[in-house]
């Protein structure tokens, strides 16, 4: 069947920004003069956008620059948070003791914002890439601990039987049963991390 081309599919989308663009205009030049037009917007940061690589000391670089940097640091916080959530779903998932002393713990400091958390690792770590660390990481890891926790939680009480008749050891048990039963889970709560982060 021949595909027809749909001159909507392209109106549209045109029609919709040159709206934003024509209030944008009006609200600066009528409503708020402090606010700078599309134009002016464009004139100031179009060296940041057609020469996204440049350097000119530490605040002003190009776009792509600031966001190699960012997906970076992103990446760093990811990784931390992996390597602290998952250990951490493994001990509530498998001790009930664990869980019911830390889940209120967690429940309070899970819904907390990023804002929130930023400050708190600047007065402790005095240095902005730490903080910025300590904050993706510590809001980036709840998704694994979580999805972990309940990973853990949910293996057949078949093949834990099967490893206590089997006499595994407990790193065997851990090698061989759980953390196999428990990768879709987990790579769930990376992908949620991932997100977060």
């Amino acid at each position: 069947m021949e595909k027809r081309f749909d001159s909507a599919a392209l109106f549209l989308p045109i029609m919709g920004v040159s709206l934003v663009l024509l209030i944008w205009t009006g609200l600066s030049l009528k409503v708020a003069p402090d606010l700078p037009t599309p134009l002016r917007t464009w004139y100031e940061s179009q060296n940041y956008i057609l020469n996204p690589f440049f350097k000119d000391g530490e605040m002003n670089q190009g776009i792509l620059r600031f966001s190699f940097l960012s997906l970076i640091r992103v990446a760093k916080g990811v990784l931390l948070a992996i390597a602290l959530g998952t250990p951490l779903g493994f001990l509530l998932g498998v001790s009930t003791n664990f869980n019911r002393a830390f889940d209120p713990v967690i429940q309070v400091l899970r819904p907390i914002s990023p804002l929130a958390w930023l400050p708190l690792g600047l007065v402790i770590f005095k240095q902005s890439e730490p903080a910025a660390l300590f904050t993706i990481a510590l809001c980036a890891m709840w998704p694994t601990v979580i999805n972990t926790a309940m990973g853990v939680r949910s293996i057949s009480t078949e093949y834990l039987n099967v490893g206590r008749v089997l006499k595994l050891s407990p790193m065997k048990k851990l090698r061989k049963i759980m953390i196999p039963a428990t990768l879709p889970y987990m790579f769930t709560g990376y992908r949620l991390s991932l997100g977060m982060a």
